[in-house]
C-alpha cells in the first residue's frame, strides 16, 4: 500500500481489488493514522495520478457523480462498467488535506 501528496489531495493506493460497491465501502471505513475522511478517486484525480506518473495500464474504479455512472480508469481511457458489482478492480482512496 502506497500513500502520497499532491497538490491538496492525499491518495491512498491499497493492494485490494474489490466490486464497485464493495470500493466505495472500504473507501468509507478507512482508518489510517485517524485519518477517516476517504473516498473512492473521481476522474479528475485520478488524472492526476497519471499526469504524476503514479500508474500505468491499471484497471481501477472511479466514482465520478457528475456523469451519475461507476467507472472504470485504464491507461489513460474512461470507461463505464455495465456490471459493476460483477467486476473487481484496484481500489484507490483520496482525501482532502
Amino acid at each position: 500500500m502506497t500513500n502520497f501528496i499532491i497538490d491538496n489531495l492525499e491518495f491512498y493506493i491499497t493492494e485490494v481489488e474489490l466490486n464497485f460497491s464493495d470500493a466505495l465501502l472500504y473507501c468509507s471505513l478507512m482508518n489510517i493514522d485517524g485519518k477517516d475522511d476517504w473516498r473512492l478517486v473521481n476522474y479528475d484525480e485520478v488524472s492526476i495520478l497519471y499526469d504524476n506518473n503514479e500508474f500505468e495500464d491499471t484497471y481501477l474504479w472511479v466514482d465520478d457523480i457528475d456523469f451519475n455512472s461507476v467507472c472504470i480508469f485504464y491507461d489513460e481511457k474512461y470507461t463505464i462498467n455495465l456490471n459493476p458489482n460483477d467486476t473487481k478492480f484496484l481500489v484507490v482512496a483520496v482525501r482532502d488535506i
